[in-house]
């Protein structure tokens, strides 16, 4: 079969896509600022083409949403939101923990153990967003040993959605401190294969998270 072309610079809207996700994620967009695309392709120094299917991208994983008439708006970050967004956590994690601890080789365990001590590097120097990026890199990584595809991808957009909350205020940095030794027992925990060990500590680790979280957000 032979396929149209679509005519969208693949390269350069995945380019556009990974910016303006980490742009979200760090919160130098804002939640519920509008985007234009138009001034987004200035500002990035492309079309507006490959601006579009990014945000199309972005929509797709709850990121921004669609406004009729006026473009996108960067999506909300409130309590309900974090609510969800801790709920799937609780889900899915602890059964990646679990998992990766079966399959854990040397060299995976070596990994974790370095991503760890870059996060305490991050964190005594100051770096938060270095150290949030280490984060989420942990806990992906621990969703690659897993050694299931469906359950890295649903983790990847997850983690996308909880780093969002973790750009806040100084209460919610402090806890990197806390988290810290929590990481580091998760990763001693998969690297000694235990499976039921990781998934706790796992499970600890987010309700911890999410209760910070919770004193820090407006209810709605």
């Amino acid at each position: 079969m032979k396929f149209p072309r679509i005519g969208i610079p693949g390269s350069l809207a995945d380019r556009a896509y990974e910016v303006l996700k980490e742009a979200i994620i760090s919160r130098q967009l804002v939640p519920h600022e509008l985007l234009n695309e138009e001034q987004l392709a200035e500002q990035l120094g492309i079309s507006r083409t490959p601006v579009r299917a990014a945000l199309q991208k972005l929509e797709f994983e709850h990121l921004v949403r669609s406004i009729p008439g006026k473009g996108y708006m960067v999506a909300s970050l409130v309590r309900a939101d974090m609510e969800h967004v801790f709920f799937m956590r609780k889900l899915l994690e602890p059964e990646a923990a679990r998992l990766a601890a079966t399959h854990c080789t040397p060299e995976d365990a070596a990994e974790l153990r370095e991503n760890v001590a870059r996060q305490r590097e991050s964190v005594a120097a100051g770096e938060y967003l270095t150290y949030l990026k280490h984060d989420r890199d942990f806990h992906l990584r621990i969703a690659v040993i897993a050694k299931n595809p469906y359950l890295k991808t649903a983790i990847a957009t997850v983690q996308l959605h909880g780093h969002r909350f973790l750009v806040l205020d100084e209460k919610v940095r402090a806890r990197a401190i806390a988290s810290l030794d929590e990481h580091a027992a998760l990763a001693e925990a998969v690297a000694g294969r235990d499976g039921e060990g990781a998934a706790r500590v796992t499970l600890q680790h987010i309700r911890e998270t999410e209760d910070m979280l919770a004193s820090a957000l407006r209810t709605v």
